[in-house]
């Protein structure tokens, strides 16, 4: 693959090809809400370019935002975060292999993966699917049928004794 590693990105001390180093997508999982938001706006508008500062990835956000986005300080006050996350993101973004158009399809799945509306350090909400029901006899009654379908219960008497509980 000569010098681009295998997930898309040139290979170089900042872009995150070596364990332990950030990754462009873990840039984006350190964006506030409102920068990953509009970044993922921007990059539904049509494609993002890299190398210039004009309609690069931070611009266009800042355009979604009314804001004119030029430099890493103006993304700093803009967006919240540092001129580090700035320029690491920016040179992470300028060595994407692919065209523009591929780039801004990576940018855009990699910010769903992150999560459009989850702040960084917030875990992803679990879901637990709860049975609510009416009555003892009915919880009682599936409990019974999913043991028998499971042959768990060895004797009719202990069978009675759940069913009339």
């Amino acid at each position: 693959m000569g010098n681009w590693s295998s997930d898309g990105f040139k290979k170089s001390k900042l872009i995150g090809t070596t364990p332990g180093e950030r990754t462009l997508q873990d840039l984006i999982g350190e964006f506030p809400v409102t920068l990953k938001q509009a970044m993922f706006s921007a990059a539904s508008h049509g494609p993002i370019r890299r190398g210039t500062w004009t309609n690069c990835a931070l611009n266009a956000a800042g355009v979604e935002l009314n804001k004119a986005v030029a430099s890493t300080e103006t993304a700093e006050k803009v967006f919240g975060i540092t001129q580090a996350q700035a320029s690491l993101f920016i040179s992470c973004w300028d060595h994407m292999a692919g065209s523009d158009e591929e780039c801004t399809t990576k940018l855009r799945e990699m910010i769903e993966q992150e999560g459009l509306f989850r702040n960084p350090g917030e875990k992803v909400p679990r879901i637990i699917r709860v049975k609510v029901y009416e009555d003892q006899q009915k919880k009682l009654r599936e409990q019974f049928d999913t043991l028998m379908e499971a042959n768990m219960i060895p004797d009719t008497e202990l069978a009675l004794e759940l069913l009339t509980a």
